[in-house]
């Protein structure tokens, strides 16, 4: 039955938390009434992978990749909403649709929806739970839910009038809660007696198809053009306000005389219009429209809107909207069927598959559909836009963001009606006189994700376009056509501005002429001083850049000024604002003094602050805090004033002895260390030398720095020693520094970064904060230990704790007595004390990461159920790494780890999904070997490794092979069946110069090779390779272009990105 609460109920299972935390993986697939498997199994692969599928054609390829995507040790979730199975189709559709899932032995658990009780064999056995109407009792009180909801102060006399007469308006109504869902918020919205007797009157009530006409005839106009112009989408296809409200306006189907609500606005309040009558329904982050409401709008506009997806129909000739998703093969045809639609106004037309040229398909556009409005085309692989485009003059959305193509010709200036344009990111350059399509209303570049860039190219006198509605970033340029003033006109900009370059404005006439102040659609205002005015003039301008009074986040980064703009300090402003950030303003000493009136401010962000000094008392709405280096700021508990600072201090030997291990083993290790030496080496600048104490080491920090970069020598570390000490000195045995650091009660992230707080210090602000859930501590170079067991146990939240360059860092305190910590990250911390048993982990903990340190043995061996995820990188461990009993395990990562010779516990993981040994090269294979059952993923660094696990009859391949950083000059594979398993080849980072033959790989479906800067050529590629992706490999690349020397060895594969 239709309108029962099937999808509804569907909902609340797969959104329930318990549901959430026992499926790793949970998919809701809204399934067409014509089955497409191809379609429906990229969607899944898109489900788990989180990004867009690869256009491939082949269906065995595509299933074989949602394998290889489906998690091998955890329990999928799979939802399919609106089974129609239709046994002309056959058995074997669903067969095929559901085949990768057959492996799952129970661990795939189905629930989907139907209207039919005739369900497809690989559906079956089902516990069938039919939803039948509503009882009479249950029905009345849904009903009055939905007709009085909101209505609360009307008149009890009335309300008593109207609630009779909607008692017996349920008797005429069929039982399903769509039913009373529909009817009562109509009577809600007109709580007035003859409009309730009329619809009682309405004999039209009696089945749910009546309902919801009933319910659309009552609809606004223009709401009505609306929902029918849904119809032209498929069934279950995911929408959101944003990209229909575009369409609508495209086509005239919004109007407003409102000058305080703008057709934007009204669209928005139509779709929730829509949701909140049921038509469309929340699945994942966007909306599906109800199968019953797409049946009511396909039979309303069936003169109008035609669909067609790889059929042969006649199509109407009054239709004037069109969707058509084809086949390459027969996209030509189809495009003939509508030639004949001289009144077309939409069209969105889908190929499937890459086209190198589609001008024909441009020139039977152009030429046939004059009055066209709306365009959207999906031309993956094309890349030229012909000039032709500039001659559809009535074009108002151009959606062309899923193609190649390169640059728009200037013909698209002459679309003088053009209000929304999108693009893909291959486009790197606008048109000059894109500024003569003075409607637009929003323009857009999306990356490969589809994902809107936040910049555009540089475009001359934005200043025309005064109906652009998001302009995210603008440059100031001393030049005609890019001044700040260009901004004055545009007057409907809404959500985030971002100006950049304000040290280019000489006067504040020139910010004045901006008129910020009068956007008062702006949610949110960044303004960005790139480097510091010439003319010291960075008050004057920002005073004449005030925003509008109801903005809700300001960011102001590279401002030189002393003194905040007089509009910060007002009342008004200060207390509306939810987001306040301060981003390099090195003359700034404290907060602006009134920001503890900021009520509702939820996020502060004080980052690269040179000369803060203070900090008031803090809002307690905050719930995000960031503090990251500001040197100056200090924070000690009052019975720490009268220490030495010794308590702050590394023994020098051992610390600089450590510290040069890890430098030997990572050039990674040593590019962090000689940042973080320079940055600690100038805040010395400004704390020690406060008092003229400017130390005879900080010249020798000068004297090694070669070029900008500081040298690592054993001098500089020590000179580093003797300066922190004078800094420790200095922090506890002065007055400087408040004594304590208060947090707002209901903070939930927390990140601390190159400033100055003490042991006391940080556990007294840490001190029964419950609320808190993320703890990010970085380059904190005065704390010794994190907060002991009575103060971490008061943590109930925390679940991320992450700690990076704590240098002095020797204990990790109380920690195992965070009660639900899940992730633990610690990096750059040589002085950390770590027990052989390692008792100190939490046994909540399920991802472990530790970078830059010394490990003892048994890391591992503690008492860690839940553990997940390990990563060790670039860190000396002892010859023997155990596992001890990690039953949980699925992913392990051992990379530059130079000592390690045997990893002792690999048998106890037989759900492994990921094993990585890369640059280990003591590690003896056969320790591996003697216990290893495989994983889906291996990464290693060495083909003599690779060779030696070939040779063992317990390996068992994986599915995706990695060589990463490998310095082999060539790769040798010999020859092994074992190949023939292995679907998925990664190269990253290797110095390799010749690949090997890779004819034992028959059944590889992906290539993909990483910043391989030495490899000269491709060997020739199995005829089964369905994808390569080349980055980063300059040499290889250019032959893999179009008429290049290996251009015949790719130009088969159905998706190759090449970069």
């Amino acid at each position: 039955m239709g309108g029962a609460g099937k999808t509804t109920l569907a909902q609340y299972v797969y959104n329930d938390e318990r549901v959430k935390n026992h499926f790793g993986l949970r998919m809701w697939i809204s399934l067409s009434h014509n089955l497409d498997i191809m379609e429906h199994t990229k969607e899944m692969i898109e489900c788990v992978s989180r990004k867009e599928c690869p256009n491939l054609r082949n269906l065995s390829v595509l299933q074989n990749k949602l394998t290889d995507a489906l998690p091998e040790s955890e329990e999928v979730l799979l939802v399919l909403d609106d089974v129609w199975y239709d046994t002309k189709v056959g058995e074997e559709q669903w067969d095929n649709l559901l085949a990768p899932f057959a492996t799952f032995q129970g661990r795939c658990k189905i629930l989907f929806t139907s209207r039919l009780e005739n369900f497809p064999g690989a559906l079956l056995p089902v516990i069938h739970i039919q939803l039948r109407d509503l009882a009479p009792d249950n029905f009345l009180s849904l009903f009055r839910y939905y007709d009085f909801l909101g209505l609360e102060n009307i008149d009890t006399q009335l309300k008593n009038h109207l609630s009779g007469i909607g008692d017996r308006i349920t008797k005429k109504l069929t039982k399903s809660p769509l039913a009373a869902k529909v009817v009562g918020n109509q009577l809600r919205k007109q709580p007035h007696i003859r409009f309730w007797k009329a619809t009682l009157e309405n004999v039209n009530l009696k089945n749910l198809m009546d309902v919801l006409l009933w319910s659309y005839q009552h609809l606004d106009v223009q709401l009505q053009q609306c929902f029918w112009f849904c119809s032209l989408f498929p069934k279950g296809a995911e929408h959101t306000a944003n990209h229909l409200a575009k369409y609508w306006i495209a086509l005239d189907f919004i109007q407003t005389t409102d000058d305080n609500r703008n057709v934007e606005d009204i669209g928005f309040e139509y779709f929730h219009m829509m949701v909140a009558h049921s038509i469309f329904q929340p699945v994942n982050q966007s909306y599906i429209m109800h199968d019953l409401f797409h049946d009511l709008a396909e039979n309303l506009s069936s003169e109008d809107c035609f669909r067609l997806i790889n059929a042969e129909r006649d199509v109407p000739t009054t239709i004037r909207h069109v969707f058509l998703t084809v086949n390459n093969e027969n996209l030509k045809e189809n495009l003939s069927r509508i030639c004949n639609l001289s009144d077309l106004r939409t069209l969105i037309l889908n190929i499937k598959y890459s086209m190198d040229d589609a001008s024909e398909i441009f020139s039977i556009i152009s030429t046939n559909f004059k009055y066209l409005r709306v365009l959207k085309l999906h031309l993956r692989g094309y890349k030229v836009l012909p000039r032709t485009i500039g001659d559809m003059r009535n074009l108002r959305y151009l959606n062309i963001r899923r193609s190649s193509i390169k640059e728009l010709p200037d013909s698209v200036t002459q679309l003088y009606h053009m209000q929304f344009l999108f693009l893909p990111a291959s486009v790197k350059t606008l048109p000059t006189k894109l500024s003569n399509l003075i409607k637009l209303r929003d323009i857009k570049i999306y990356d490969s994700n589809h994902v809107a860039l936040n910049s555009l190219p540089p475009v001359p006198y934005l200043g025309k376009l005064t109906s652009l509605q998001r302009l995210y970033e603008f440059h100031v340029r001393n030049e005609e056509g890019y001044e700040l003033r260009q901004l004055g006109s545009l007057g409907e900009l809404s959500g985030t501005l971002k100006i950049v370059n304000l040290e280019n404005l000489i006067h504040k006439d020139e910010a004045a002429q901006a008129r910020l102040n009068g956007k008062t659609r702006l949610k949110k205002l960044k303004l960005v001083w790139s480097k510091p005015a010439e003319n010291g003039s960075e008050l004057e301008v920002i005073e004449a850049l005030q925003p509008p009074p109801n903005l809700e986040a300001l960011t102001i980064k590279g401002y030189m000024g002393s003194t905040y703009p007089t509009w910060l300090l007002k009342g008004s402003f200060i207390e509306n604002i939810n987001s306040l950030v301060l981003n390099n303003c090195n003359a700034l000493t404290t907060l602006p003094r009134n920001f503890n009136q900021s009520h509702y401010c939820l996020d502060l962000g004080l980052e690269n602050l040179g000369s803060l000094r203070e900090l008031p008392t803090l809002p307690e709405s905050l719930t995000t805090i960031r503090i990251i280096r500001c040197p100056c700021l200090i924070f000690k508990c009052e019975n720490e004033v009268q220490l030495n600072g010794n308590q702050g201090m590394v023994d020098e030997r051992s610390w600089i002895s450590s510290i040069m291990q890890i430098n030997e083993i990572s050039a990674k290790s040593t590019n962090y260390m000689k940042d973080a030496l320079a940055y600690e080496f100038k805040s010395f600048e400004k704390t020690i030398s406060v008092e003229n104490c400017f130390s005879e080491q900080l010249k020798i920090a000068e004297n090694n720095m070669g070029g900008k970069a500081l040298e690592l020598s054993e001098n500089v570390l020590r000179a580093w020693c003797q300066c922190h000490q004078q800094k420790m000195h200095y922090m506890f045995s002065h007055s400087t520094g408040r004594s304590t650091f208060k947090l707002p009660s209901m903070l939930q992230i927390l990140t601390l970064g190159y400033c100055c707080i003490s042991d006391g210090a940080l556990s007294e602000c840490l001190r029964g904060m419950t609320t808190l859930e993320e703890l990010y501590l970085m380059g904190i170079m005065t704390i010794t230990t994190l907060p002991p067991a009575q103060v971490l146990e008061s943590l109930q939240h925390l679940r991320v704790l992450e700690t990076q360059d704590c240098w002095c860092l020797r204990s990790l305190g109380g920690l195992r007595s965070l009660p639900n910590l899940l992730k633990f990250q610690v990096q750059g911390s040589w002085c950390l004390e770590m027990e052989s048993d390692y008792t100190q982990l939490p046994p909540t903990l399920q991802f472990f990461t530790v970078e830059n340190c010394i490990l003892p043995p048994a890391i591992l061996n503690g008492d860690l159920p839940c553990l997940q995820h390990v990563e060790i990188e670039n860190c000396l461990v002892s010859a023997s790494l155990s596992l001890g009993q990690l039953f949980s395990l699925k992913s392990l990562k051992l990379v530059n780890c130079p000592d390690l010779c045997h990893i002792q516990g690999l048998k106890s993981h037989p759900s492994m999904d990921y094993l990585h040994l890369v640059r280990l090269p003591q590690l003896v294979v056969e320790s591996v070997m003697e216990s290893w059952q495989g994983s889906r993923e291996l990464y290693i660094s060495s083909s003599i490794m690779l060779n030696e696990l070939l040779s063992s009859e317990k390996f068992v391949p994986p599915q995706t092979l990695g060589m990463a950083f490998c310095q082999e000059e060539a790769i040798t594979f010999e020859n092994s069946y074992h190949f023939r398993s292995i679907k998925k080849l990664v190269l990253l980072k290797c110095k390799t110069k010749n690949l090997p033959t890779l004819s034992d790989f028959s059944n590889l479906e992906i290539i993909e090779i990483w910043d391989c800067t030495e490899i000269s050529e491709l060997p020739e590629l199995p005829a089964s390779v369905q994808e390569i992706l080349i980055r980063g490999c300059p040499g290889l690349s250019e032959r893999c272009q179009p008429n290049g020397p290996d251009w015949h060895k790719i130009r088969c594969i159905q998706s190759w990105k090449i970069r």
